[in-house]
């Protein structure tokens, strides 16, 4: 990290991401060591030149807080967080590191929970403007959450993954619980009106019960004397997807 080639040191934070996501509370023997360093080059590293490497460098800040938890991490972020708010505002930004930087905040708040609220006000812009994002072209992969949205931000197009996009936001009201409550109206839009409400929880019931139905038919037919082995390994992949079926149902219950 000491080193002047910027392709050294940032793949000297890669790795050290790396270990201390690896070693969990074990890296807090290193802590002391290491953190001076990455709070240098987070500091440091504010033009555009070297823009990526302080994007690096907070990944790797937010990783290691992750691993040795907050009371060790608590000394340190009041100095980490004025760089964060320092970088919001400044103009060499690029924004198309935004989303990497509002995950590493969002590791950070993971780590200090409901001390992170001083801090909202400087993450929430652009939370709200990355989840606001109306693509004008989607890229196709072969996982299902994973397509790549191409959208305006500021004056620049970007890509992100709509599973960035989608579950950043829940993940910081899943750390911050109640308290994010008054950021919701900017999150959320219109509240749903009665029949959606209604409709929902149909939909919900009728999916619950054709599971069951199914589960009702697979159960029967395992009693069958011609049911063979084969046949109960394959039965077995297919109660799974039923279990799935009605573990997404909960979730979004919940």
């Amino acid at each position: 990290m000491r080193n002047d080639n910027e392709m050294v040191q940032r793949a000297a934070l890669k790795a050290l991401s790396g270990i201390a996501n690896l070693s969990k509370e074990q890296f807090q023997t290193y802590y002391d060591f290491v953190m001076p360093y990455l709070k240098t080059i987070w500091a440091n590293a504010n033009d555009k030149s070297n823009h990526k490497l302080q994007v690096r460098a907070f990944e790797c800040i937010s990783l290691v807080a992750m691993a040795v938890g907050k009371e060790k991490f608590r000394d340190d972020l009041e100095q980490v967080t004025e760089v964060l708010k320092s970088f919001q505002k400044s103009q060499v930004r690029e924004s198309d590191t935004i989303v990497y930087i509002l995950q590493a905040c969002n590791r950070i708040c993971q780590c200090i929970g409901k001390d992170f609220l001083p801090y909202m006000s400087t993450v929430m812009p652009s939370l709200v403007e990355c989840a606001q994002f109306e693509p004008n072209k989607t890229i196709s992969t072969d996982k299902l959450y994973d397509s790549i949205h191409k959208a305006k931000f500021g004056n620049e197009m970007i890509c992100i993954k709509r599973s960035d996009a989608s579950g950043l936001l829940g993940r910081y009201a899943h750390n911050l619980k109640e308290e994010f409550y008054p950021w919701i109206s900017q999150i959320c839009g219109p509240l749903l009106n009665e029949d959606q409400v209604h409709s929902i929880i149909d939909e919900i019931k009728y999916v619950l019960m054709e599971s069951s139905r199914r589960n009702g038919e697979l159960t029967k037919r395992a009693k069958l004397e011609d049911f063979d082995a084969e046949e109960a390994e394959l039965l077995t992949a297919v109660r799974e997807l039923e279990d799935e079926v009605c573990g997404n149902v909960c979730f979004i219950r919940e």
